[in-house]
């Protein structure tokens, strides 16, 4: 059996690839899609909760004025007031948590960007996704790589040659990776 040449570990590496950056932006979207969902439906379960505590209150009102001594009545107008107040005040803070979780979605936009870890719309998007992954896999790669022996003089590399060799590559290449994040990106906001 013939040793696995360069072609072919760059070909499983694109594979792995290609495949983490759809596992990543299947995942993203679908945690996405579910923390929306979840806020939409407890939102419509407190505005239902509302509306018939307010059509409750509005028919016990009028039902109190046809019954109740102009005392009596005035002290269940009172008593609705306050429903009524305490009910805005837990839509009130109900919108404004439902606003901090809208803002920790978008906090997670920002990371999903970062890392490109959204399913792309086109080609453009899915070429910059694998160019982007293939950069990065190959910095780390090349980062994680201990020493090895200098090919012109036989010797063993120091520590201090190692470190410069890292710091070129990871500078070399943190310029294209940033460039395809960049365009990746545009082809995303693109679509929408």
């Amino acid at each position: 059996m013939a040793e696995p040449t360069i072609q072919d570990h760059l070909a499983m590496a694109t594979a792995i690839v290609g495949f983490i950056t759809l596992l990543g932006g299947t995942w993203a979207r679908l945690a996405a899609w579910t923390e929306q969902r979840s806020i939409k439906a407890k939102f419509q379960d407190e505005i239902g909760l509302a509306e018939r505590r307010i059509a409750f209150l509005g028919t016990w009102v009028k039902a109190q004025e046809a019954v109740c001594t102009p005392e009596r009545f005035a002290e269940v107008k009172q008593e609705s007031a306050r429903e009524l107040d305490e009910l805005r005040r837990k839509l009130t803070e109900f919108m404004q948590q439902a606003d901090a979780r809208k803002d920790k979605v978008s906090a997670g936009k920002s990371v999903r960007r970062m890392f490109l870890l959204f399913l792309p719309h086109n080609l453009g998007g899915w070429i910059c996704h694998l160019l982007f992954y293939g950069l990065v896999l190959f910095v780390l790669l090349f980062t994680l790589q201990p020493p090895g022996i200098d090919i012109e003089t036989g010797q063993m590399e120091t520590w201090g040659q190692w470190l410069e060799l890292q710091l070129v590559v990871n500078i070399v290449f943190a310029i294209p990776i940033l460039v395809v994040r960049s365009l990746a990106i545009r082809f995303y906001r693109k679509r929408d």
